[in-house]
């Protein structure tokens, strides 16, 4: 049974497909989330686990890690480190909490700061665009 696609905050969709016996008669929940480089095809027992929900907090186009505090979460996003994600919390005025705790309204303001930075694909290009221009100069450096 293939179901609709869920709509993201950020205006993406997430496309997901349902397998097995419908809810109704169903034993266990069992969610699991892939990427591309994953099998979703994963053949597994599950004898024990009645409801498995796996949920993430999106910043900056990346999923951070909640089991971490926001500063070390913080830094899984190409071009925040130590230093930035330190900024950022003083910046928002926000306590290094664990990140499965914030808040929705936590959420929103965090991710307003962080995209006052380049970050990930723009961080990426600038410095791709930035070596390729010294290869062409011929510098000593590109």
């Amino acid at each position: 049974m293939i179901s609709s696609r869920i709509k993201l905050r950020d205006g993406k969709h997430l496309a997901y497909l349902e397998r097995g016996v419908s809810k109704d008669v169903a034993k266990y929940n069992i969610i699991i989330v892939h990427g591309f480089g994953s099998s979703k095809e994963m053949n597994f027992l599950a004898p024990q686990v009645r409801e498995l929900s796996i949920e993430f907090a999106r910043v900056g186009g990346v999923e951070i890690p909640n089991n971490k505090r926001i500063e070390f979460s913080l830094q899984y996003i190409h071009g925040i480190g130590r230093s930035r994600a330190r900024k950022i919390l003083c910046n928002i005025s926000m306590d290094n909490k664990v990140t499965k705790d914030l808040s929705e309204e936590d959420l929103i303001t965090l991710r307003d700061e962080v995209s006052k930075y380049v970050i990930e694909g723009d961080l990426r290009r600038f410095n791709a665009l930035n070596i390729r221009r010294l290869k062409e100069i011929q510098c000593y450096r590109g």
